[in-house]
């Protein structure tokens, strides 16, 4: 199946906004969608196991977007989860050649505004997203 993103404009800004459904975590039941609003990221956690709970925000730094080149910046997409629920980004292998990092688990800690986005290894275990093609933003 391909997400496609849903693109509407704010009335009183004029900002275009895209979501899109990232992926569902079959082994701990979560539903991640992303919201991008400019160069702003937003990624949302849902427990599909209790579904009338508000989902888990996690606002990504804009410092962390401007670090990327533009083509790994363009590819970004959310992987999978780490074992403690974080959510992990990814940017396609072919467009981050240049990138010292290719996987980030995202840390929002309670005290801070925006979530950080720490560089992982690659060997360290997550657990993957159902598949699915991501959007082209």
């Amino acid at each position: 199946m391909e997400c496609q993103p849903w693109t509407s404009e704010i009335d009183d800004w004029g900002r275009p906004i895209k979501f899109w459904i990232s992926g569902i975590s079959p082994v701990v039941h979560r539903l991640i969608a992303t919201i991008v609003e400019g160069e702003s990221w937003q990624l949302l956690v849902y427990d599909l196991n209790a579904p009338h709970s508000s989902p888990a925000v996690y606002v990504l730094s804009k410092n962390f977007l401007p670090k990327l080149s533009s083509s790994c910046r363009q590819s970004l997409g959310v992987v999978g989860l780490t074992q403690a629920g974080n959510p992990v980004i990814a940017g396609n292998d072919a467009a981050c050649t240049g990138e010292a990092h290719k996987r980030w688990k995202v840390k929002q800690d309670a005290a801070e505004q925006y979530a950080r986005a720490l560089p992982m290894p690659q060997h360290e275990v997550i657990m993957l997203l159902a598949p699915r093609r991501p959007p082209t933003l």
